[in-house]
């Protein structure tokens, strides 16, 4: 059996799915483990906006909170999002190091503030959503120009 190729194969396995945790017979549990301790970094992930969900090359890893999430990772790019309905999704690339951690802080998702319609008689009327101003009203006339 050649362990370079039974390596790279576990390695890989580790990069699609950083989760695996399969009981394996004891002589491929010991090089899961040794590529998971040699070639292991950290990845810690916060955001001003709680509760998006963190995708990690697509798979679900946690969500911000509180408390940084911590997800340990096979050295390697990934690609980092996150995603909350009503959001724009924000996305990066980030590198993981062996026996060194990436932390990522300044990833946020923008809000995304759906058109809304007013009507009134009167314009001017400054309109405020979530605390941020959104603008004024206008004349419906005006709208039809």
């Amino acid at each position: 059996m050649n362990n370079e190729k039974v390596e790279d194969s576990y390695r890989e396995l580790l990069r699609v799915d950083p989760f695996f945790n399969v009981t394996l017979p004891p002589r491929e549990q010991e090089t899961v483990d040794l590529l998971k301790t040699r070639e292991g970094g950290l990845l810690e992930v916060s955001s001003r906006v709680r509760d998006c969900r963190i995708l990690l090359d697509g798979i679900d890893v946690g969500a911000t909170g509180e408390t940084p999430v911590r997800v340990s990772l096979i050295a390697g790019v990934y690609q980092l999002r996150l995603e909350k309905p009503a959001h724009q999704t924000a996305g990066t690339r980030v590198t993981i190091v062996a026996a060194q951690t990436a932390t990522v802080t300044d990833l946020a998702p923008k809000a995304q503030i759906p058109p809304i319609a007013f009507l009134t008689d009167r314009q001017g009327i400054s309109v405020i959503v979530d605390n941020v101003p959104a603008g004024e009203t206008i004349r419906l006339s005006d709208l039809k120009n």
